[in-house]
């Protein structure tokens, strides 16, 4: 699937699809802004899917809202996806989660949720926590150790993700998955979060791919193929849509500005993950 523009311009972001819209009819409450903002999220991501090749022909079969996968065997230890695309490619069948950010940082460090994990041993409550992060590490970063203050820094909302979508591409049969985090940027969200963030997933990249993201470059943007645990390969990318004004009516409350999201894409071949719990942590 692709968007463009009248017949032969292909349209890879929000921001190119505003550029072209006539000056008189690009502004607030009027149809061609509004419709472009309605449809700004979907343009991106396949914009996104477009700079890798055997994405560039995905074809959306389903989308689930707060699905949950299991990528280990404790019991309750489930993923949630905010989303979940399911499809196919060329290569046949493909699964897109998506993680929503607004305002919230990418969850504990590795550190703080192992730490909080013994914790409640300590206080005699039951947890899997310690296991379940030593099957993580094994599993996605097996040229590290849990003890490794790289690995002991990295968010474990990430490490999770990858999880759950590779977990997710198994249960659904696919043949590639990718794991987007898609960013919301407001007038209420501080820049020194953004910046955070975007840290954290650059820590992420040369922690467990060993490869520089290109963060600030000019979206969409895809790299790739990336590898980890050994024979797991996967890309990396990142797309984005601004705004400067606030929604038409119906929308969010106050200032809008989208945002810039970023995804993984994670083939399942060679990525299988020992069955431990797996439960999204927040």
């Amino acid at each position: 699937m692709q968007f463009s523009w009248r017949d032969d311009l292909l349209v890879t972001s929000y921001e190119e699809w505003r550029s072209r819209i006539a000056l008189k009819d690009d502004a607030l409450g009027r149809s061609a802004r509004s419709l472009a903002m309605a449809w700004a999220g979907p343009v991106s991501v396949f914009g996104a899917l477009s700079k890798v090749e055997s994405f560039s022909d995905f074809r959306v079969k389903a989308v689930y809202v707060e699905a949950q996968t299991a990528f280990d065997s404790f019991p309750g230890g489930k993923r949630n996806h905010d989303l979940l695309l399911t499809g196919v490619t060329r290569d046949g069948g493909a699964v897109f989660p998506v993680e929503s950010k607004a305002d919230e940082p990418l969850g504990q460090t590795v550190k703080q949720y192992h730490d909080e994990g013994q914790r409640r041993r300590e206080r005699g409550e039951t947890t899997n926590a310690p296991e379940r992060l030593e099957g993580l590490v094994h599993a996605l970063i097996a040229h590290r150790s849990l003890g490794d203050e790289r690995v002991l820094a990295l968010r474990y909302q990430l490490l999770s993700g990858v999880a759950g979508t590779v977990a997710a591409a198994v249960e659904h049969h696919a043949n590639a998955a990718v794991f987007f985090i898609h960013e919301f940027v407001t007038d209420q969200i501080a820049g020194p979060l953004r910046e955070s963030n975007a840290r954290d997933l650059r820590d992420f990249g040369t922690t467990v791919f060993d490869s520089e993201f290109p963060l600030h470059a000019e979206p969409p943007w895809c790299v790739g193929p990336l590898r980890f645990a050994g024979d797991g390969i996967g890309y990396q990318a990142r797309f984005s849509c601004t705004s400067q004004r606030p929604l038409p009516t119906g929308g969010p409350n106050g200032s809008w500005r989208t945002s810039a999201a970023r995804r993984f894409c994670l083939s399942r071949n060679g990525a299988a993950l020992p069955k431990r719990e797996g439960r999204h942590a927040e």
